[in-house]
């Protein structure tokens, strides 16, 4: 039995994006907006650090179930541990400036409610009325027009939650390539 070594410097960086032909270029490109990790503490019992050899939780969340991902790290493990966790993102605070859209944290899965915080106007300046949505399977929140102002937002997300460790004192760069189901570049 080997015991877990407590250090400081074991730290993570985590890169999450999607692989896509740019139609101008004709080459493979990468974003960032359709895939996003984060290391979440509740997850791991709250660590004060990181330890060697011991294995840690991260959240994966994509836009798109079917979308296939590849997986790297410059050294240690990563594996999928559990698809499809859902999770409820409460009292979210979104801003709307002039346009008539603007995004969430996570991505939207359903269940979207909205309470405005004061009051909220068009760019021409009178009240703004109408209600705003989520765009499933997004970020995206839209609303009816252009509008200045301030949302509560809730909703239904979901991620897939990785195992991974790290043998060694360093950075792990942990790597999330997402990439359209059967159109695999």
């Amino acid at each position: 039995m080997t015991l877990a070594k407590a250090y400081k410097d074991v730290t993570f960086t985590l890169v999450a994006g999607e692989s896509y032909i740019d139609p101008d270029t004709g080459e493979v490109a990468f974003k960032g907006d359709s895939i996003e990790a984060e290391i979440v503490n509740e997850d791991n019992d709250n660590p004060e650090c990181y330890l060697v050899d011991v294995e840690y939780y991260l959240r994966l969340y994509r836009s798109r179930e079917s979308m296939h991902v590849i997986t790297r790290s410059n050294f240690g493990s990563v594996k999928l541990n559990t698809k499809g966790i859902e999770t409820d993102i409460e009292n979210e605070v979104v801003l709307f400036t002039g346009s008539d859209s603007t995004t969430s944290d996570k991505f939207i899965k359903g269940n979207f409610i909205y309470t405005p915080i004061g009051i909220v106007y068009t760019i021409s300046g009178t009240e703004y009325g109408s209600g705003i949505s989520g765009v499933t399977s997004s970020n995206t929140i839209k609303a009816d027009e252009k509008i200045v102002g301030i949302y509560e937002v809730s909703y239904l997300s979901k991620y897939d939650r990785y195992k991974f460790s790290s043998p060694r004192l360093g950075r792990m760069i942990i790597l999330f390539i997402g990439q359209k189901g059967l159109e695999r570049i």
